[in-house]
């Protein structure tokens, strides 16, 4: 099977056109779908028991060409599976492939399994790509993207690592929250002229939209803890 390999190159800020993202050159057979995808894209957020027996049960059956044939797949169900199967394997050689995805955002909901992978793996390398996906990202609020996943991913690594890479970030993630919230009133504003609105209805409504800039890890270190568990379980 041949395949155009990621592009290495700088983690600046930027657009990220250099980047090379991993592609295979051979459509995936349905039954490759259905074997390595259908089943297992659905469930990445279950944290139930048969969930986590489940991808146990298959664990020592993904090899290193099926990660590779999911994550260089044409959408996101195939290449976040193939993160996935990274994660549960340890593969940490993927990476690049792994970073450069979630940089280029190519797909409209891919995302939060690139930053669970890239956390699980833990390494200098995949933090760079988490650090510089905030770095650009955190500058587009117009892009509503898994920037709240990736800081969340940055502040959990850090009570982990003992490091302080969340610091430089959360002025940026304060401006991004800012901008989110003025644009959730300015809807709410539309709406208000639009449709006539009560008061009431308005409060209601700037309740139901107000975004806290909080940040939480308790979503992602749960998946995290599946994807050891997963990893770790003796069958």
């Amino acid at each position: 099977m041949t395949s155009h390999e990621p592009k290495a190159g700088s983690l600046h800020s930027g657009r990220f056109e250099e980047l090379k993202a991993y592609s295979i050159r051979k459509e995936q057979s349905e039954e490759f779908r259905k074997t390595w995808i259908s089943p297992y894209y659905p469930n990445l957020n279950k944290t139930s028991w048969n969930w986590i027996m489940s991808a146990v049960s298959v664990r020592e059956e993904v090899t290193d060409k099926i990660i590779r044939t999911t994550l260089g797949g044409k959408d996101a169900d195939s290449r976040e599976t193939g993160a996935f199967f990274a994660a549960i394997k340890g593969a940490r050689r993927h990476t690049d492939i792994i970073g450069v995805h979630l940089l280029k955002s190519e797909f409209t909901g891919a995302g939060p399994q690139y930053i669970r992978t890239l956390a699980a793996f833990n390494t200098r390398q995949s933090v760079k790509y988490l650090e510089a996906y905030l770095d650009y990202y955190l500058g587009q609020p117009e892009l509503y993207f898994e920037q709240s996943t990736a800081i969340a991913a940055i502040k959990h690594l850090d009570s982990l690592n003992r490091t302080r890479l969340l610091k430089k970030h959360l002025p940026r993630w304060k401006e991004y929250m800012s901008f989110r919230n003025r644009i959730g009133l300015i809807a709410i504003e539309q709406l208000r002229v639009s449709k006539d609105l009560t008061p009431e209805q308005v409060k209601e409504l700037m309740r139901s939209v107000e975004l806290s800039d909080t940040i939480t890890t308790h979503h992602i270190e749960k998946q995290l803890e599946i994807i050891e568990k997963i990893k770790r379980f003796k069958l």
